[in-house]
């Protein structure tokens, strides 16, 4: 069975799952969330404006709680690395990450989403659905590779760093 078969996207509103998201989160109120950029602040933050107050507030109280962790900042503020960006894709050489997928960046997945809409192709919804699940795996071994004992510390491949005293 494909991650399509039991999904009507027609049904999917970004309002709704934003208060799904919402739901969810709220049962882990230790947990961090983390994240590659500011995309997801941003899209969060947006989605919270445009589908209602209530949601927004909750948006607000969940941004200032400091729940998000940006791995990018992390990275980028922490690491000198002999790379021309700091983009996931980029990095993921560092940590032995390999993103097999059709789709080749997060604008190729807007591009592909776009065509998704127009012709309603079950392989491109899921070509989007596995580069997304590749990006959440990626960032999630970045995580562990940047943190051990839950302190910030750079473990690519072979060699181990200590960066500071900070936490994830």
């Amino acid at each position: 069975m494909s991650n399509v078969d039991n999904m009507n996207l027609s049904l999917v509103s970004p309002d709704n799952n934003l208060g799904r998201y919402l739901d969810h989160i709220k049962k882990f109120p230790n947990a961090s969330i983390y994240h590659f950029g500011s995309y997801e602040i941003t899209a969060l933050q947006n989605l919270s404006q445009k589908y209602g107050n209530l949601k927004s507030k909750e948006v607000d109280y969940l941004l200032s709680s400091k729940k998000f962790v940006d791995l990018y900042k992390i990275v980028k503020d922490s690491i000198l690395l002999s790379t021309s960006d700091y983009k996931l894709k980029t990095i993921e050489k560092f940590y032995d990450f390999s993103h097999d997928s059709e789709v080749a960046s997060g604008e190729d997945s807007l591009v592909a989403f776009e065509h998704y809409i127009d012709s309603g192709s079950k392989e491109i919804i899921e070509s989007i659905i596995h580069y997304n699940k590749l990006d959440c795996e990626s960032t999630e071994k970045l995580r562990d590779c940047l943190q051990v004992n839950g302190k910030i510390n750079f473990k690519f491949k072979n060699h181990s760093y200590k960066i500071n005293d900070r936490t994830l």
